[in-house]
């Protein structure tokens, strides 16, 4: 699962809550760019920032997501 937590407590109360937890994401068309190199290990660094068509895309599929999460019966939506 997917979910930020900072320690044991907290993530053990996450999982405790997870039975009433259902998952979303926006998944929305990409017209920015970016790149992507290799670090000095020859590691993958994705340099990518949405431009402001993304940012509203993505805005607008979060305003969705929770519409159709409250219209489902959730009684809230965590910040992350």
């Amino acid at each position: 699962m997917g979910t930020a937590w900072q320690d044991g407590r907290q993530h053990k109360l996450q999982m405790l809550q997870s039975a009433n937890a259902a998952i979303f994401f926006v998944l929305s068309r990409d017209t920015g760019e970016g790149r992507v190199q290799l670090d000095r290990d020859g590691r993958a660094v994705l340099r990518y920032w949405p431009n402001e068509v993304n940012r509203g895309f993505l805005v607008r599929g979060m305003q969705e997501i929770t519409r159709i999460a409250f219209a489902g019966g959730a009684v809230g939506v965590p910040p992350d």
